[in-house]
């Protein structure tokens, strides 16, 4: 039993009379303030309220010593409270018509973040059309060929399966707008794509082992005046490649091998899915999971990986494994600057608790989190939350405040240097979106 001796300090927290209990572990109970909460082993946890007045106040020292000689089983009690700030933030909306998106029905849209006004978006007919949300014009850019991806069938029609979502189809531009990557998300095929020349430059494809649930992985990085890929070739393998010549940047030995053989050195048993490179492309994270399934988000730096160690994706000293979670991979994330990483859900086994954890992918370690995010994540000076259920919310990643809620409000992209929301609506409609500050508007009006 650990005793806490320091009564002159500020309690962290309150402890179960019987931790730590290495066997069985512990819950957290939320005490309804902010993130505390309290640590209970199982057979207390059944009677919180009757045992309430065993339990030791404990400070940050001996509350830690708790956590870290026994262990957290994921269990949770009760729920954190969600901090909501001054509403001092709002939305302001702009709706246009544009003729030449008559008829289009939108499978993904991307910011081209070298033009503040310019998007990228793929079409269920495979057309590639840049919207200019200044200019209010659109134009044709670019028709993927018809066997480069499958654009009906189970490929497009994804949310028939409860553990599939987002877009049915990946896609990534260059900042500026001359070459775009696409995919399948839950199929093997993939291609780079020339928008100038409107030709393909290289043809993806990944191995046929659970990729109806993993989203392809792909990604673009500028990299010493290149323009890399990195795609998945296999399901537990990841590959760099020069968008022009197709040339492979990270040619090392396969590690596949049979039942009965030995097990190669480096073989990775983790299937890579979602893909995010960090502003500075000096990093990468994977959204990806291993089998029972347990979803594991990891990083590591994208130029060792190049120059020094073609293993660094697998077990290169840079790697490290920011977290897990039982039953859930392939969630929301954001990249909050260089170093830091925002990702959704606080948990160890879904359901989750909707909140947003910032890591150091330096570190791998957890610098902060709070709870009330939900839904698809963007940070620019704030971090924006949105789903079609919950639809926006912004929040101050330094108090864990929320400034805004919009019901209702579910973008289909955002540009940050334009610093706009863009929503494709019906009959060719176009809607860009901005925060602003809510007294500003009063005043105005």
């Amino acid at each position: 039993m650990i005793v806490c001796p320091h009564h002159d300090r500020t309690p962290k927290g309150k402890l179960c009379p019987h931790l730590p209990v290495p066997q069985e572990g512990y819950l957290q109970r939320f005490t309804g303030v902010g993130s505390e909460y309290d640590l209970l082993c199982r057979q207390c946890a059944k009677q919180a309220d009757a045992v309430e007045a065993t339990l030791i106040a404990a400070c940050s020292e001996c509350f830690q010593r708790a956590e870290e000689e026994s262990y957290w089983d994921g269990g949770i009690l009760g729920r954190p409270q969600v901090r909501i700030g001054r509403q001092q933030l709002c939305f302001v909306h702009e709706t246009f018509e544009l003729p030449e998106l008559k008829g289009s029905t939108f499978l993904n849209i991307q910011p081209i973040e070298g033009t503040p006004g310019s998007s990228l978006g793929c079409t269920l007919s495979g057309a590639l059309i840049e919207i200019d949300a200044i200019r209010r014009c659109a134009r044709t850019v670019a028709q993927v060929p018809a066997d480069a991806l499958e654009f009906d069938g189970p490929y497009i029609r994804t949310a028939s399966k409860d553990w599939q979502n987002g877009p049915p189809v990946v896609l990534r531009v260059s900042s500026r707008g001359e070459l775009a990557a696409l995919a399948n998300t839950y199929g093997q095929q993939g291609a780079v794509l020339d928008l100038c020349a409107g030709r393909i430059t290289m043809n993806l494809r990944r191995d046929e082992h659970h990729e109806d649930v993993s989203v392809f992985p792909l990604a673009l990085a500028e990299f010493d005046d290149r323009l890399l890929v990195i795609h998945g070739t296999a399901w537990n393998r990841l590959d760099v490649s020069d968008t022009r010549t197709g040339v492979l940047l990270t040619q090392r030995q396969p590690t596949s091998w049979k039942q009965g053989e030995p097990r190669p050195p480096h073989d990775l048993d983790y299937f890579h899915s979602d893909l995010s490179i960090s502003p500075d492309h000096q990093f990468i994270a994977d959204n990806g999971w291993q089998w029972h399934p347990i979803g594991v988000i990891t990083a590591w730096n994208l130029r060792r990986w190049i120059e020094e160690n073609p293993w660094e994706s697998e077990d290169g000293p840079t790697k490290k494994d920011l977290c897990w979670r039982s039953y859930y991979w392939d969630g929301p994330l954001s990249w909050i600057d260089d170093r830091r990483l925002c990702l959704w859900g606080y948990g160890q086994d879904d359901p989750l608790i909707p909140a947003a954890l910032i890591f150091d992918v330096h570190t791998g370690k957890l610098e902060k989190w709070f709870p009330g995010p939900k839904g698809s994540f963007v940070f620019d000076d704030y971090l924006f939350s949105f789903d079609k259920t919950e639809g926006m919310t912004v929040w101050d990643i330094s108090t864990g405040e929320r400034l805004a809620a919009e019901p209702g409000f579910c973008p289909d992209g955002y540009h940050r240097r334009g610093k706009h929301f863009l929503t494709m609506k019906e009959d060719g409609m176009v809607q860009v979106s901005r925060i602003t500050n809510a007294a500003a508007i009063t005043k105005g009006s």
